[in-house]
């Protein structure tokens, strides 16, 4: 069905246009629309949600809604060796429906997910990549072989 505001071309005089508006176009309490289209709503502004066709003053009314912020405890990303996210290692279920965890672009609700403290988990792997303290531990094969020279036996 045609917009009563889009004629095929057809030139309105001033006081038509006028009527035409007076006739199509409502004020509520969001704002004024226009009935553009059979059956759809059109606001006259943006204020409140974006111009386009709504087929009801609801649907006008929840587009100039804000989204809701999830309750979200944690985000994380899976991947090949952290199917659960970035260092969760374990999910715990719970009872509580406002428990929220969102992986990847799911959200899962009545799950914690458990990450462990990071304090000690690894050893510091840079201390070894010059020799460092690793390599005191080690014995080296000259050793070794000066000690198979002299014919005592290994008593390690």
């Amino acid at each position: 069905m045609a917009s009563p505001w889009h004629t095929s071309g057809l030139r309105r005089d001033a006081t038509y246009m006028r009527n035409m508006e007076e006739m199509y176009t409502s004020t509520t309490a969001i704002g004024k629309c226009r009935l553009d289209t059979v059956g759809h709503l059109k606001p006259c502004d943006n204020r409140h949600a974006p111009i386009r066709l709504y087929r009801s003053y609801g649907e006008w009314f929840e587009a100039g809604l804000q989204a809701p912020v999830p309750n979200v405890t944690m985000m994380t990303t899976s991947s090949r060796f952290w199917p659960y996210g970035q260092d969760v290692t374990k999910l715990h279920a719970t009872s509580d429906k406002r428990e929220q965890y969102q992986l990847d672009d799911r959200t899962v609700t009545s799950i914690r997910p458990y990450v462990p403290a990071r304090e000690g988990s690894l050893p510091d792997l840079r201390a070894y990549r010059a020799g460092g303290s690793h390599a005191a531990h080690i014995p080296n094969h000259q050793s070794f072989r000066s000690f198979r020279a002299t014919g005592k036996k290994d008593t390690f």
